[in-house]
């Protein structure tokens, strides 16, 4: 008889080993993961004139001038905030948790925890996704400008989305590409070929406006701030508010580079603030 193994007792219990602490060790992110840390921040109709001061303490040169030139055609602002949050912005976060009706905070921002602050992970090249509004809106209208040319468009069922694609560069620095979509229209199903088999996808139609895509190069701890124009039109007004009147609450988004698996600048004393503490 062959492949015997004599078996001894073992000198435990298993309720022994129940109440026995388990050490596990400490999870590591993958090489190619960046945190960042997502805010919003709202600003009711009569405080829209207090976003004028954010644009002296935010560098706008980050992006360049025919990009620039491009997104505030198209209602759209961003900026680059090197370090502490600046005080025009604190005093903006201030107000906002005075003054904000909550009840049209939209939902994805409810259900990351915290009523202004979500954290989100990705990997390189790898996109994730930034809902700016919780509900559909049965048709929305878009103007767009590019250079000479002025197109509209009409979307039923439309919701606007940043999509997020992060590239790090192995120094601590990542690039952050953002591209502003559309989804809309009925979801449908679509068969994708996947490793020898088919899988069934339902999605919606995004219509993606590519001439507006953002490339920023940011270090840990930096942020970027988009928001609309102060007359709100075009794409950043959609994205940026709450509906198209001038009397709905508008959105400061701020992305900060939160950490890289390749710098732990973060995990020391002397890290910048978090934004979820302001």
């Amino acid at each position: 008889m062959t492949g015997c193994n004599l078996l001894e007792k073992p000198n435990w219990t298993l309720e022994e080993a129940m109440d026995s602490p388990v050490e596990l060790n400490a999870p590591r992110m993958a090489s190619d993961a960046v945190v960042l840390e997502i805010a919003f921040i709202h600003v009711n109709p009569e405080d829209i004139a207090a976003t004028a001061p954010l644009w002296v303490d935010i560098d706008e040169n980050h992006v360049p001038i025919q990009l620039r030139g491009q997104l505030n055609d198209n209602g759209i602002r961003c900026g680059l905030i090197g370090g502490m949050i600046p005080e025009s912005v604190l005093q903006l976060i201030s107000a906002e948790k005075n003054q904000v009706d909550h009840e049209n905070i939209p939902e994805h921002v409810k259900q990351s925890g915290h009523a202004r602050n979500m954290r989100m992970q990705f990997r390189h090249g790898r996109e994730g996704k930034i809902v700016m509004s919780n509900h559909q809106q049965d048709e929305m209208k878009i103007v767009q400008v590019d250079g000479d040319y002025i197109t509209g468009s009409a979307f039923n069922q439309a919701q606007a989305t940043f999509t997020v694609r992060t590239y790090p560069k192995g120094d601590g620095r990542v690039e952050i590409e953002l591209t502003p979509e559309i989804h809309h229209g009925q979801p449908k199903s679509n068969f994708i070929g996947h490793d020898g088999s088919w899988l069934v996808q339902t999605e919606r139609e995004v219509t993606a406006f590519e001439n507006l895509i953002t490339r920023n190069i940011l270090s840990p701890g930096e942020t970027l701030l988009l928001t609309s124009t102060p007359d709100s039109k075009g794409l950043g007004g959609h994205f940026f508010s709450t509906g198209p009147s001038r009397n709905d609450t508008h959105y400061v988004l701020l992305i900060r580079l939160a950490q890289t698996q390749a710098d732990d600048l973060f995990e020391s004393e002397s890290s910048s603030e978090s934004l979820a503490t302001h």
